[in-house]
């Protein structure tokens, strides 16, 4: 018998007075702007959305910050964020007369200077002058470009990063950099989902331009541009790591200094470095039930519960040659040995040998490529099948297929995950169960559905015995992306549980509510073979005014039956 706990979700709560019977407001924070700041600094932020009057505070997920209304202006906040804040993104929400609001993202950076865009910059001629390991905070125009003049020396490499999708702004960014005479050197539209990246090296001494757009016409969107010549990561490999133990990565990217190569990869016909970098991965096993990260993972087809929820990992951020790299990199945990992908493996009669149970750290290095495995097995069995892309920041649209040793095709894995109601959770992952046969070879095949490769494309395959086990995901049902709960005295309020059973979970689970304020009540419920449930919290009408994190548990004893391999 084994005993499964889950942290379900830690979600802000808050108990409010009740003034009006009828149904009350419920805040929405549209947008904040500035979108980010660097550690050590203060910044002036102006928060617009619906139904947040009389907002006298902000809240932040981190402690290192610190606002203050701005005297005679309406809903603008001085921010402090102090040194030791670390670079990364933060959730940053406004509390008022009807509650705490939903969260938006504010970026954090270290060693990057804060640039505010002024107008009129609309050409080359009116372009503003901006420096290397800058971030310029703008809006953008409707049906015109905002232009930023750089000076840059002969074989300086700069990148180029517009962050609008990736910090919760619906802007549809696009990027080009011009040389001084005005001719167009690149372009960038998609690259970190709709955010586009330039990586740029400069053929002589000059005044280069870089202009912004939004290739939707609509206009008035915060974004934020970083231009630097720090280290930048485009991967790392493997993307797989066992639980406590060491190992070394070799990471792929720009402007690694003294702590890089140059290596045989090229990107957009630019060579990337190439630096071995030591890690020790994380020794508790209460870590192979969490994602930690450094930075929201908002680059998916899916908001980030659903692309975080099936998934134990951690990000890292890598220092290199002195300096923090600009991105953090994400990386699956595994309580298994890794096994790295290894060419020539791309034939059906070639391929790659394992051993089940595995984890392989796999890649499609160039176009086309197919990465063939097999296996055999002792016993008759179900193994359960996880292909890990998406989930950890990977590009690939990965598709599986199992063959016989006949050659015929057995079963064949695409994407996966639920959708319902308000929740979206369809990755572009693959997940099953594969159904073997004793003492009969196999060969599997993983492939990006649209045959692209290189150095930004990865995956991690695992197959295991089954471990039936659960994940569950908490939204606020009015609100499908991350948001705040808010309770009147007297009233009552409910959270969206969404349940993803994995490898024939089939028991009961039990789901109560830890740290709770006083005068907030929430019964526990059982939640049998349904994949859904609302989860429901009342208060007294003599509650106490609370903000604050509360924790759902969620728990299930698996029977001996399941639990055997």
């Amino acid at each position: 018998m084994s005993f499964r706990v889950s942290s379900v979700a830690a979600s802000l709560l808050v108990v409010w007075t009740a003034f009006a019977l009828a149904d009350l407001p419920s805040p929405r924070l549209d947008r904040i702007s500035p979108l980010g700041a660097s550690s050590g600094t203060s910044i002036e932020i102006e928060t617009q959305g619906a139904d947040l009057e009389d907002v006298k505070s902000l809240r932040f997920d981190h402690p290192g910050f610190t606002a203050e209304p701005v005297p005679m202006k309406e809903r603008l906040f001085k921010v402090t964020v102090a040194a030791d804040v670390p670079a990364g993104t933060y959730d940053i929400r406004t509390v008022g007369r009807f509650g705490v609001s939903n969260p938006r993202l504010f970026a954090v950076s270290r060693g990057i200077a804060d640039i505010a865009e002024k107008e009129p910059n609309n050409d080359a001629a009116t372009a503003q002058v901006v420096q290397v390991n800058s971030a310029v905070n703008g809006i953008s125009d409707g049906n015109d470009q905002d232009f930023f003049r750089l000076p840059l020396k002969k074989g300086q490499r700069v990148t180029f990063d517009c962050q609008a999708q990736r910090l919760d702004v619906q802007m549809d960014a696009g990027l080009a950099l011009l040389s001084p005479a005005g001719t167009q050197l690149a372009a960038s539209g998609d690259y970190f989902g709709r955010d586009p990246f330039i990586d740029f090296v400069a053929p002589a001494d000059g005044d280069y331009f870089v202009a912004t757009s939004d290739l939707t016409y609509r206009g008035g969107f915060p974004y934020r541009l970083v231009i630097s010549d720090k280290p930048h990561v485009e991967n790392a490999f493997p993307r797989a790591v066992q639980l406590g133990q060491n190992t070394e990565l070799t990471l792929l990217g720009r402007n690694f200094g003294s702590a890089g190569k140059p290596s045989t990869q090229t990107l957009f016909d630019l060579p990337l470095d190439e630096a071995k970098f030591p890690l020790t991965a994380p020794t508790d096993a209460n870590d192979l039930n969490l994602f930690r990260f450094l930075e929201h993972p908002t680059a998916y087809s899916v908001q980030p519960t659903a692309a975080t929820c099936t998934v134990s990992g951690f990000q890292i951020r890598p220092i290199l040659g002195g300096s923090d790299a600009l991105n953090a990199t994400s990386l699956l945990l595994v309580d298994s040995p890794v096994t790295l992908e290894h060419e020539p493996n791309d034939k059906q009669d070639q391929p790659q040998s394992i051993s089940l149970p595995a984890v392989v750290s796999g890649r499609f290095d160039a176009a086309r490529d197919a990465d063939w495995y097999e296996f055999q097995v002792d016993k008759d069995g179900a193994y359960g099948l996880e292909v890990y892309c998406e989930r950890i920041g990977g590009q690939a649209d990965p598709y599986v297929v199992l063959v016989d040793d006949k050659g015929t095709r057995v079963q064949e894995f695409d994407d996966f995950g639920h959708r319902m109601g308000p929740f979206d959770g369809h990755l572009r992952d693959p997940s099953g169960s594969l159904n073997l046969s004793a003492n009969k070879k196999y060969r599997l095949l993983v492939q990006d559905r649209y045959r692209r490769g290189g150095p930004r494309y990865q995956y991690v395959l695992s197959i295991r015995k089954p471990k039936p086990d659960f994940y569950l995901a908490a939204i606020n049902p009015q609100n499908p992306s991350p948001a705040g709960l808010n309770l009147w005295k007297g009233g009552a309020a409910y959270l969206h549980l969404i349940n993803h059973q994995r490898d024939g979970w089939n028991e009961p689970i039990t789901i109560m509510a830890e740290g709770l304020p006083p005068g907030v009540h929430a019964s526990p419920i059982s939640l049998l073979q349904e994949n859904q449930c609302g989860f429901v919290l009342w208060a007294d009408e003599n509650a106490a005014d609370f903000t604050g994190p509360i924790k759902l548990i969620a728990t299930g004893t698996l029977t001996p039956a399941l639990s055997q391999g």
